[in-house]
């Protein structure tokens, strides 16, 4: 396809590369935040096991220290990947016109799109977040309430960098495919590559 072609069907590309990259990211966007569980939990040596959605370990020297970090370890994955897709969207605000007829620009926007777990965290007692408000002495809420008003001044963030691009029908469309994408891994791959422990 030519920049030719591009140019006379821009939405048509601006939807097709959203689609894809929001399905492709929220597709593994679990298996990258139980990675991160996984590698602390390998970090300390315990007898860890992998699942779709889900990592255990068993350990004999397990201290409240060591557990606040296992739990931190997979939100920090979705802290990287949220800010990398800032700065890129930050970065390249003023740059040509086309940068929304790029991968990148529809990745970036996945990567800031899965902040949205921050928003459901504080109704949810056994989240990550909660767990280390509690392993920190405080109410369970405490972190994730922290964490609720930044994310919102991140989800303003990009739909404003959207609406300035005229990419809002395509940002839904996106998540959308990417709502797919997770059902897809959590529902029918992810049980069958990574089975959960009976």
């Amino acid at each position: 396809m030519t920049d030719s072609t591009h140019d006379r069907h821009p939405l048509q590309r601006q939807v097709v590369l959203a689609a894809l990259a929001f399905a492709i990211f929220f597709s593994c966007g679990m298996l990258l935040h139980e990675g991160g569980h996984w590698i602390a939990a390998q970090f300390f040596g315990w007898d860890t096991h992998l699942s779709y959605s889900h990592t255990s370990f068993t350990a004999t020297d397990l201290t409240t220290k060591s557990y606040c970090v296992f739990r931190a370890a997979g939100p920090l994955v979705d802290v990287a990947f949220v800010a990398t897709g800032l700065l890129y969207l930050f970065w390249t605000r003023n740059s040509d016109e086309k940068r929304t007829l790029r991968p990148a620009f529809w990745f970036a926007s996945a990567f800031v799109f899965s902040a949205m777990r921050w928003l459901k965290a504080p109704f949810q007692e056994v989240a990550d977040e909660s767990v280390i408000s509690d392993l920190l002495g405080m109410p369970w809420q405490v972190v994730p309430w922290i964490l609720f008003l930044p994310t919102c001044v991140v989800f303003a963030f990009l739909v404003r960098t959207h609406y300035r691009e005229r990419t809002l029908v395509p940002l839904g469309i996106g998540f959308g495919a990417g709502m797919l994408g997770f059902l897809n891994w959590y529902f029918l791959v992810g049980p069958q590559l990574l089975p959960k422990l009976t």
